[in-house]
């Protein structure tokens, strides 16, 4: 009887340290804050013991006062009505910030999920008038000299001392560390006798849980309840005794919803021998999982109603996302930078012009702007957006300026502007695809011999015969001296046969000049007469085709088998030694 007295102690103890909830208790400063709304002061309020009266305010505002006040309280009854409303906002707030709110760091997320973003030993942990409603299982541990059997007809026989233990629990918890907890238990076990008769071993009770406000929460728990026995009348018949029991184990809140506990419990009842002392201990060990409810879900968050932070709230911001100017909160965008704002650009991705932001048109899409195109329904060409005039026989010369509109030009520098075919005159034969002989130079200098001027003189009369030829005076040099000062000589003796035309009267623009040095030999050898041979002029006649691309005729002697065979044998320089 000590220990269940005492569990009963307990169990009072902590019911009412939890009946008291600050909750929702007025704050101490509402009763002066309606007090002091109450008796606004009266501008033409005298100082007598009038003055008093505010006191007697609040009792006039009791439903249950009575009218029978003196005239001169009369004028304060008016003042008793705002004293009522007063008293109501004043002590309304304190309600609305009691109401329970998500823990700090729970939180939704964008999906509208909630998430637990504390640190992990706070995550989930227990909160304010919760429940839980759970299952378990375990062993339970029987004392041999328990007192489950009917006394009227059979004696106390020992179960067996371990069998399975479930059962289902249901509890409420005011604080996050108290609460209270309900359960049942079932125990099928058999009676150790010969028969092993089986018994039906059941247990409701409650009782009180302390624990701590994590995750990971150790507890404690004490309570009291009954213990009962159903069986065959020869096995131990059936007996119910009151029970105490006590206990301590470990939570795991696994999530917001669910939970993990594990716990060791010890039951104590009534003892078959009546000697002291009076009681026997059985033991429980237990499993479970309980379902978590009543916790308060997160607020989602006000609403932003200028996210774009432009001052301008929706829904009346037409760009909600993006911030902009007046009058409708969008920002001033000129996508195709032409000045005109996209909201008055009738073109916004094409830069225009006045009055509409497009650009000027264009009927054809040639480039050429319909004002300024001679053609604006054709696509054109330069100068005037017109398209190319016909070329039948596609020379590159139009038919109205093509003497041979239906015969292509050949061109090898000779009128080759009239669009017809023709061949190069006879006389030409002279000054092309060879060596110009008979033109000398003093040793070592550009100066022209006198002996050279006949043949010159020759190549001027061809050139001015026929206007429309133009060539390319090349000069070269043998092998003897460095290839730098041979150069240069060669380009000097080729301007030389340039002067001497242009002096007798040929267009300067007609002759081009260049000069090869000894990089073009047409004798490979190393003989006075073979390198006589390399100290040469060229003239090759300048042919410009119809795309306008200027080359020259080939000259045969430049492409002599000797050359060939000379960079075969490994000669640096065409002519010259091969490497040893």
């Amino acid at each position: 009887m000590n220990w269940t007295r005492a569990l009963i102690s307990t169990g009072v103890l902590l019911v009412a340290a939890t009946t008291t909830s600050p909750l929702y208790a007025a704050p101490a400063d509402a009763a002066v804050s309606v007090g002091a709304e109450s008796t606004p002061p009266a501008a033409d309020a005298p100082a007598q013991p009038m003055a008093a009266e505010p006191a007697a305010t609040p009792v006039a505002a009791e439903p249950v006062a009575t009218p029978a006040a003196t005239p001169a309280a009369t004028p304060a009854a008016p003042a008793a009505t705002p004293a009522v409303a007063s008293a109501e906002v004043s002590v309304s707030p304190p309600r609305k910030q009691g109401r329970r709110q998500a823990p700090a760091g729970v939180i939704l997320d964008e999906k509208g999920k909630v998430r637990d973003t504390r640190k992990w030993i706070d995550r989930y942990s227990p909160e304010r008038h919760l429940f839980e409603l759970g299952v378990f299982g375990g062993l339970f541990i029987a004392a041999p000299d328990h007192d489950l059997y009917d006394p009227v007809t059979r004696p106390a026989s020992p179960l067996w001392r371990a069998s399975a233990d479930v059962g289902a629990r249901i509890a409420y918890f005011p604080l996050r560390f108290l609460g209270f907890e309900g359960e049942f238990a079932a125990v099928p076990s058999y009676v150790r006798n010969p028969r092993n008769d089986s018994a039906f071993v059941y247990s409701g009770r409650g009782h009180a849980i302390l624990q701590l406000p994590y995750r990971v929460a150790p507890f404690v728990l004490g309570g009291y309840g009954a213990l009962g026995v159903v069986s065959e009348q020869q096995a131990l018949g059936r007996d119910v005794d009151p029970a105490g029991h006590f206990g301590g184990g470990l939570k795991i809140y696994i999530s917001r919803r669910a939970a993990f506990r594990v716990e060791g419990r010890g039951i104590v009842s009534a003892k078959a021998t009546k000697m002291v002392p009076r009681f026997t201990t059985h033991a429980e060990i237990l499993a479970g999982f309980s379902l978590v409810l009543g916790r308060v879900p997160p607020r989602a968050p006000e609403k932003d109603l200028d996210p774009d932070k432009d001052g301008f709230l929706d829904p009346g911001d037409k760009c909600p996302k993006l911030a902009g100017v007046a009058p409708d909160g969008c920002p001033a965008i000129d996508s195709d930078n032409d000045t005109f704002l996209d909201k008055v650009d009738k073109c916004p991705y094409e830069a225009g012009v006045a009055p509409d932001g497009c650009p000027p048109p264009d009927a054809d899409k040639d480039g050429f702007l319909d004002a300024d195109d001679a053609c604006p329904q054709e696509p054109g060409i330069a100068p005037d957006g017109c398209p190319p005039p016909p070329d039948t026989d596609g020379d590159g010369i139009i038919d109205k300026l093509d003497k041979c509109p239906l015969e292509p030009e050949n061109y090898n520098g000779f009128e080759d502007e009239d669009g017809c075919r023709d061949d190069l005159p006879k006389a030409t034969e002279d000054i092309k695809d060879k060596p110009i002989e008979g033109i000398f130079f003093e040793f070592g200098k550009d100066k022209i011999q006198k002996k050279s001027f006949k043949t010159l003189d020759r190549a001027v009369t061809i050139l001015k015969d026929y206007q429309s030829i133009r060539i390319e005076v090349s000069g070269h040099t043998d092998d003897v001296g460095s290839e730098e000062a041979n150069l240069e000589l060669s380009r000097r003796r080729a301007e030389s046969v340039k002067s001497y035309m242009v002096e007798k009267g040929v267009d300067a623009s007609r002759v081009e000049t260049v000069g090869y040095g000894r990089s073009k030999p047409i004798d490979t050898g190393k003989s006075a007469k073979a390198r006589a041979k390399n100290r040469r002029i060229e003239f090759r006649i300048i042919v410009i085709d119809k795309s306008g691309t200027a080359t020259v005729m080939p000259n045969s002697a430049n492409d002599a088998a000797a050359v060939d065979a000379a960079a075969a044998g490994g000669a640096t320089t065409p002519g010259g030694a091969a490497p040893k």
